[in-house]
């Protein structure tokens, strides 16, 4: 940890500064029909952080988070900041041998799984040396430790760790083009500059938006877009857990009257091709569209404004 640097803890900044204003009746999150404000995230994310805490996590040791887009992710996500240790975001998507090189690498001393990928990560539990806890979401009826289990009983108000804006807030691994995934380490004041910039200047998110992103939140990019951006702002996520389906995706718009649109050019031309198909399409609840992760050809925006 930091002398030099204030006291500065990420997980605080997203959530403590609305419930101490008042805004804790505000929704932060909208998924598969429920509604959770900022208090109810607030909670969830104590009592994952009173629960690592309780198995013995210490600050910055590695929380391997396998998830879907859900408010079990985010909690898991700002419940280990809040507590100082790091999580570390995987990609739902990948082989076992994949999963035995990042959290080997990372040296994880608990996961975060859920049940979508338990046959590919089980057969490691006894092969990574650091591992000493694992937890499964999806299934409150699996074997051991469940995030049910690990969040049943309420708790008192968790007190954010003594972080500092220099300290280690969460990993995120490379795409691996250029070899082996490496880990990129982000800090908990930096981590913060995105939605500070991005946020107030390019997207201007208020209080009043509500923000669907479909790059999944083990992304950067939708990490940002659908935890980090809009709790700074005090605006609502949309999740969606499974794949961007493009007539899905029209659908969850046409329900859930996003303001705020992140997609790659991929899959806004998908969704323009689903249109053409016959798809039916409302955005009109959507007053900025943001695209990122790839060059977007000219093409697809001119197709995109004009229709």
């Amino acid at each position: 940890m930091s002398a030099t640097s204030a006291t500065f803890n990420l997980a605080a900044a997203l959530l403590d500064t609305h419930l101490e204003a008042g805004r804790g009746g505000l929704t932060a999150l909208r998924y598969d029909g429920d509604t959770y404000t900022y208090a109810d995230v607030s909670d969830l994310v104590a009592r994952v952080g009173r629960g690592l805490r309780e198995l013995g996590v210490q600050m910055e040791e590695r929380v391997a988070l396998l998830l879907p887009d859900s408010p079990q992710f985010v909690a898991s996500f700002l419940g280990a900041i809040r507590i100082g240790a790091v999580p570390v975001t995987l990609s739902t998507l990948m082989t076992t041998d994949d999963y035995a090189y990042l959290l080997s690498d990372c040296r994880a001393r608990a996961v975060f799984a859920h049940a979508s990928v338990r046959d590919r990560v089980a057969p490691l539990r006894e092969r990574l040396p650091h591992l000493r806890h694992w937890i499964t979401a999806g299934d409150p009826s699996a074997e051991g430790l469940t995030f049910a289990d690990l969040t049943r009983d309420p708790v008192d108000p968790l007190p954010a760790a003594d972080t500092t804006e220099d300290d280690m807030a969460f990993w995120q691994y490379s795409s691996g083009t250029t070899g082996r995934p490496k880990a990129v380490v982000h800090l908990h004041g930096n981590a913060a500059r995105p939605a500070d910039l991005h946020g107030r200047l390019v997207a201007e998110i208020t209080s009043a938006d509500r923000i669907l992103s479909l790059p999944k939140l083990f992304f950067s990019f939708g990490l940002n877009n659908s935890c980090i951006f809009p709790f700074r702002h005090g605006a609502s996520a949309i999740l969606v857990p499974d794949r961007p389906d493009p007539a899905r995706v029209l659908d969850v718009i046409a329900r859930e009257r996003p303001t705020i649109l992140y997609h790659v050019p991929t899959g806004y031309a998908g969704m323009l091709a689903a249109i053409d198909r016959g798809a039916a399409a409302n955005l009109s609840s959507v007053r900025r569209c943001i695209s990122a992760g790839e060059a977007l050809p000219a093409p697809i925006y001119e197709r995109w404004r004009d229709r």
